[in-house]
């Protein structure tokens, strides 16, 4: 199969728990999806035709960029959820994260911006304790989701 087929049968699996999935159909939607979210923020700073590095403009760029993003993210959320709960049967582990998976990447986003709410009190200190918790509050759970997505991008079919 190829990656265009594959993407396609992601979508076409949306609803099907019973199945199975092998790696490659597994990690063929996460590379398109990753790289549809890495290529999105510099299409949108070129359809704006403004520099992002200008801070005048960043805020307005990037609030459009978080928009697209979470709007991308609950569009993907359920076929997601249906193809990280095929990989976790494929692989022998409890389907019942693959909610936890599917979720994730909105939870962080709403996470970010409560952070950013909460923040605002925080002192401007670089490296105030207050700044350290909320790095590893914020980078936590996101780099334990990326662990554990790429642990099932290589882990043989059956293990």
């Amino acid at each position: 199969m190829t990656w265009i087929q594959q993407y396609l049968q992601y979508w076409k699996n949306t609803f099907n728990l019973k199945g199975l999935s092998t790696r490659s159909q597994f990690n063929t939607p996460i590379i398109i999806n990753t790289l549809i979210t890495l290529i999105l923020l510099p299409l949108i700073t070129k359809v704006f035709g403004k520099d992002l590095f200008v801070v005048a403009n960043f805020w307005n760029i990037y609030i459009v960029t978080c928009t697209m993003s979470v709007l991308f993210v609950l569009v993907t959320m359920i076929p997601n959820f249906g193809m990280f709960y095929r990989r976790l049967k494929t692989v022998g582990k409890n389907e019942d994260f693959a909610l936890f998976y599917a979720l994730a990447p909105l939870l962080c986003f709403m996470w970010f911006f409560f952070m950013i709410i909460v923040g605002q009190g925080l002192s401007g200190d670089m490296f105030s304790i207050g700044t350290i918790i909320y790095l590893v509050i914020l980078f936590g759970p996101i780099v334990y989701y990326i662990y554990n997505v790429i642990h099932l991008m290589f882990i043989n079919d059956g293990q």
